[in-house]
């Protein structure tokens, strides 16, 4: 992977296009540089190729941003979201057009660019990283163990008022007992 990325700075510093293909699958998606780093060695380029995606994105779901807009939008990208990947950005922009985000209703604002970026950083890149360290669980697992704790609560409470009664009883019959 670092020779990869190696072979792709060099052909950014020879000012070679970056982004050529909108990847299919997060796997594909985390194979590219950070935006932070592509900056570092090459920040118009960076720039340019976000500006490209969050253009052909607006224009995509039926808007056509004035520039102020789209180079604040790239700004907040930039500083909010620099831990990802060029690819990463193309790839929530696709399945974001495509609805896999939720529905677009009325014009398209950088605000739904931007929850699409959050959703995925709060919902599939963590869901990614889990089943990468083997800590994921799918959901009717997490449900099940809920329950199981939930249960487990109800199952103590129980015991607990139980016990209660139990102890007054006793206590009721050792009184009842020493007065005969």
């Amino acid at each position: 992977m670092r020779v990869e990325q190696n072979k792709l700075l060099t052909s950014l510093k020879n000012g070679m296009e970056y982004l050529d293909y909108i990847p299919r699958t997060i796997e594909e998606a985390k194979s590219g540089l950070q935006v932070s780093t592509l900056k570092v060695h090459n920040a118009a380029l960076a720039e340019l190729s976000i500006t490209k995606l969050v253009n052909d994105t607006s224009l995509m779901c039926g808007s056509e941003w004035p520039g102020a807009i789209i180079v604040s939008t790239i700004d907040r990208i930039i500083s909010q979201y620099w831990f990802l990947k060029i690819e990463e950005l193309a790839y929530i922009f696709q399945r974001g057009a495509q609805g896999f985000y939720g529905k677009i209703y009325g014009s398209f604002k950088p605000s739904d660019l931007l929850d699409w970026i959050r959703q995925y950083d709060t919902g599939e890149r963590v869901e990614y990283f889990q089943r990468l360290n083997g800590t994921y669980k799918e959901p009717y697992e997490k449900y099940f163990q809920e329950l199981e704790e939930k249960e487990a609560q109800d199952l103590r409470q129980e015991t607990k008022q139980m016990t209660k009664k139990f102890e007054a009883a006793a206590k009721a019959k050792r009184k009842i007992d020493n007065e005969n």
